[in-house]
Order: structure tokens, then C-alpha cells, then sequence
């Protein structure tokens, strides 16, 4: 079996004296798109700081490219090809949509005319208002240039935190559309949404988290099937 991209064994992690997350276990193979579902307070967002380094494991490996990533700062594990649009967007404000973007690209030297030309082609929109400041954007807009900001580091791997939240449905179906372009760009994406059913129709695998816990896995169209999962997730 081919080594994972990224992979999580048995990580537990804290906040102080409470525990949030209990040795879980997952994986995340090159080119794959990896949901994780769950209820709020599940444990899914601190899965991502865990791997994104902005929380401390007190046990267990992440491991990138089977090398273990303990001890590295964030910034270091996006020089890796780690990269992250957070929960809330949190857009520069202030900046410009183009400014955003090239803070996303902040640790590179290399010309980037060629990430601005697929970000610009899977939002197009942003190439509209890229002199426009990014706190007058519409929520959607925004979150586009959350995710445009992510890809302009030329990630391996892709993280999206919630990016459907708070968005109207028609917005979050052009969302899951992105996200399938990104897919086919062959670009690897680990996806929490709780929008469980987007979300593991456009999954190749996931995990679903209870309490800080990865109570079941498997493919995607194997947990959309399920019964626990449908009844306690898909409404059905």
C-alpha cells in the first residue's frame, strides 16, 4: 500500500484539562477528498488544528508524507504543502481581494502568475473586484476568496473548515461545484462540513466524529447508505 499523504494515528489532543479528542486514527491519500461529518463540538475542528499545528497532540503521530510532523509550527507545515481556508473565512477586511491573495502565497519567491490564472478561472468573480476591499464582499464571495487564498500557497493538500456556513443554498451548491474542480485539478482536499450530504457526495472516503471520537469510517457512498448516519445526519 502506497504511503497516505497525511495520515492521523491514534492522535488525543487537549484544551487544558479537557480532553477534545481521543486517539483518533485517519488518513488522507494523494489526489483523494477525506470528509469529515460530525455534530458541533464533535471534534472534527480540532482534528484540523492538530494537523495545521495550531494545537499540540499529547499523543499519537501526524504524519506527512509518513514523517512526523511533531513540534513543526504552522507556518513550516504550509511551506509543506499544508494549507488551510479556517471556519468564518477571515479575510483581510481592509486588503484588497488581490492583497488576500498574495498574503496567501507569502511564503513563496516564485512567479505566481500562473496560480493567480486558476484561482481567477475557478472564481471568476474575484478577478471582477480584485482591487475591491474584501470585507464589502457578499459571505459567498468571501469564501471563494478564503479558498483562493489557500491555493495560492500550491498546496498538496487542502483543508476546508465549514465552508458552507452561514451561505445560501445556492451559493453552498457552487461551493461543492469549486470543490469538485479542485478535485479534478488532482489536488488533495480534506473537507469538515456539516453539511454531511454534499459533503459525501463529493467524498471519496470519510469519518464520522462523536464527541472527540471517529466512531465510523468508510467510503463515502458506504456512510451515505447507512442507517445510523442517515438517521442521525441525512435527515432520512
Amino acid at each position: 500500500m502506497s504511503v497516505p499523504l497525511l495520515e492521523l494515528t491514534k492522535v488525543s489532543a487537549a484544551y487544558g484539562a479537557v480532553k477534545a479528542l481521543h486517539e483518533v486514527s485517519l488518513r488522507v491519500d494523494p489526489g483523494q477528498v477525506v470528509t469529515l461529518i460530525g455534530a458541533n463540538g464533535a471534534g472534527k475542528s480540532t482534528c484540523l488544528k492538530v494537523i495545521t499545528g495550531l494545537l499540540p497532540e499529547t499523543s499519537g503521530q501526524v504524519l506527512w508524507n509518513g514523517r512526523d510532523l511533531k513540534g513543526m509550527p504552522a507556518h513550516k507545515r504550509v511551506a509543506e504543502g499544508l494549507a488551510m481556508s479556517p471556519e468564518g473565512r477571515q479575510v483581510f477586511p481592509r486588503m484588497t481581494v488581490r492583497e488576500n491573495l498574495e498574503m496567501g502565497a507569502y511564503l513563496r519567491q516564485d512567479d505566481l502568475t500562473q496560480d493567480y490564472a486558476r484561482v481567477f478561472q475557478l472564481f471568476p468573480v474575484l478577478e471582477k473586484r480584485q482591487g475591491q476591499a474584501a470585507g464589502t464582499l457578499s459571505g459567498g464571495e468571501q469564501q471563494m476568496l478564503a479558498i483562493g487564498r489557500a491555493l495560492m500557497s500550491k498546496p498538496r493538500l487542502l483543508i476546508l473548515d465549514e465552508p458552507s456556513l452561514g451561505l445560501a443554498p445556492l451559493i453552498v451548491k457552487q461551493i461543492f461545484s469549486i470543490i469538485r474542480e479542485i478535485r479534478s485539478l488532482g489536488l488533495a482536499v480534506l473537507l469538515v462540513e456539516q453539511n454531511a450530504r454534499q459533503a459525501l457526495q463529493v467524498a471519496d472516503f470519510g469519518y464520522v466524529f462523536e464527541v472527540g471520537h471517529a466512531v465510523l469510517s468508510g467510503p463515502a457512498a458506504e456512510l451515505s447508505s447507512n442507517a445510523e448516519v442517515q438517521k442521525a445526519y441525512l435527515g432520512l
